[in-house]
């Protein structure tokens, strides 16, 4: 009884500590009229849904506007369909990812039995907002929510959905709404199959046969309305090689974060704990264990990649409180008091060290303050551009940051410069129509970062595309970027 009130305060604290932390974040980044880190990409995406482009064309990626939509495109889709905000682009699609991550979150309510042990619940909802990258990504401009809801989803109407017709196809639907969403989201189509396969192979021959006539459908689509480029853009174009230094730097990153730590080995000890279970299928009664596994092996082989980031881990995190909520509510009456506290004193000191140690910038990307800032810092910039402007229509090319793509024109051209420099330099794509263009002095001003207007070696597609700009461009003005102008060449 005296272990129940204290999971009680300890989770209505955390979880309350948590909200608020969230709100003020939240707050800032929906009032933030620009790119708050890499958001402008899926937003040039969203535009041209606005204005009727086939966002998979070859010709939007290869050439002029040089705009490559590198995901399955159902968040994209229901963002452009929605009202916009009059003077901040960036909020409609802001708004569209908070929800879906409140949804996300909520789904740790409905593991087991629902209306039982509900606080275990609601302190699974305080922890999952401890973690920074969950804090920082609840309003931004992103897909990832929207696909990590519908396969949470998937997964816990897979939990009561054996024997149940009707119900798992239902299951399918979400798990390939998830896949719709962003085409990495399938470790809950795979849970959910492992799952009815094992205890009902009846229901994993409707699950499986439910799914492949979904997504053949969405194949078929795929390719008669957005044709060959689809398939390029979705599954070749994501794909680049696999660097040690780039996993090893983001799980430093995750790895600083005391809760995260204590999350990953209660994770691991539950796991390795399981078997030893007397006369219990816990591990197989549902599909949560096997969704954390296998959201874990996709997050492996591909946290790696170049452009790998911690976003990836959202899906095994959530994944694992779900899991652990289960098993927690399913065991908790035969766990000893004594075990019960002491990780609840755990969990306590791991989220004291969290709010001791982390900083607001290790869990929001700015502040009203920073976004004054930055604010004046966009205004300065564009009025640096304006005054090289040539013409009445100002083509400019931002090879400084995705971020910028929106501040120098309506119609942006590159939208994601990063992604871009990795194509060419493993010959995915070639370079040769934008240094065509460069070449052509085409544009009115090239916006660059100022290392990159230094001297480099020119060992790289990349680096030999900005060696024409500073062959065929020249420094015009400085201030916080570099911009140029074409040369007067005889």
């Amino acid at each position: 009884m005296v272990a129940r009130k204290i999971v009680l305060v300890v989770a209505v604290v955390i979880t309350i500590a948590s909200f608020c932390r969230v709100f003020c974040v939240a707050k800032d980044h929906l009032a933030a009229p620009f790119d708050l880190t890499f958001e402008s990409p899926n937003l040039c995406t969203i535009q041209s849904i606005q204005k009727g482009k086939n966002i998979y064309d070859p010709a939007m990626y290869k050439d002029l506007p040089f705009i490559l939509t590198i995901y399955t495109p159902a968040y994209h889709y229901l963002v452009a369909s929605l009202p916009q905000h009059l003077t901040n682009r960036f909020f409609t699609g802001r708004i569209v990812a908070m929800v879906f991550m409140i949804l996300a979150s909520l789904c740790l309510f409905f593991p087991y039995k629902p209306q039982e042990k509900i606080v275990f619940s609601i302190l699974a909802i305080g922890c999952f907002f401890l973690i920074h990258e969950i804090i920082s990504h609840t309003a931004f401009l992103r897909n990832d929510s929207m696909a990590l809801f519908f396969s949470a989803a998937a997964v816990i109407c897979a939990e009561r959905a054996r024997k149940k017709p009707g119900q798992i196809v239902l299951v399918s639907i979400l798990a390939c709404l998830a896949f719709t969403s962003k085409q990495s989201f399938l470790a809950a189509a795979a849970s959910c199959f492992l799952y009815f396969l094992i205890n009902h192979r009846k229901d994993a021959l409707i699950f499986g046969l439910s799914c492949l006539l979904l997504f053949a459908t969405f194949s078929i689509f795929a390719h008669l309305h957005w044709g060959n480029g689809f398939w390029f853009s979705v599954f070749v174009a994501p794909r680049s090689p696999f660097i040690w230094e780039n996993f090893a730097a983001n799980w430093l990153r995750m790895l600083h974060q005391p809760f995260f730590v204590f999350l990953l080995l209660l994770t691991t000890a539950s796991v390795i704990h399981c078997p030893f279970l007397k006369k219990s299928k816990t591990a197989t009664d549902s599909p949560y264990l096997a969704y954390f596994l296998l959201s874990s092996l996709i997050l492996v082989i591909t946290l790696g990649k170049e452009g790998g980031n911690v976003n990836y881990f959202f899906e095994p995190m959530l994944a694992s409180l779900l899991w652990l909520v289960f098993l927690t509510k399913r065991r908790y009456t035969h766990a000893r008091s004594s075990v019960v506290l002491i990780v609840i004193g755990l969990l306590g000191i791991s989220v004291a060290f969290e709010f001791v140690v982390a900083k607001r910038s290790d869990y929001s990307f700015t502040t009203r303050e920073k976004s004054v800032r930055i604010v004046a810092r966009i205004e300065q910039a564009k009025n640096d551009v304006r005054t090289l402007q040539r013409g009445d229509h100002l083509k400019t090319l931002n090879l400084a940051w995705a971020g910028f793509a929106f501040e120098m024109q309506e119609d942006p051209i590159m939208n994601d410069l990063f992604l871009y420099s990795i194509l060419w330099n493993t010959n995915v794509l070639s370079g040769k129509p934008l240094m065509k263009h460069i070449i052509a002095q085409y544009f009115d001003v090239i916006v660059l970062r100022k290392d990159q207007y230094q001297k480099r070696k020119l060992e790289t597609p990349y680096d030999y595309l900005i060696g024409t700009v500073l062959t065929c461009y020249e420094l015009a003005k400085t201030g916080h970027y570099c911009y140029c102008t074409p040369k007067h060449i005889s």
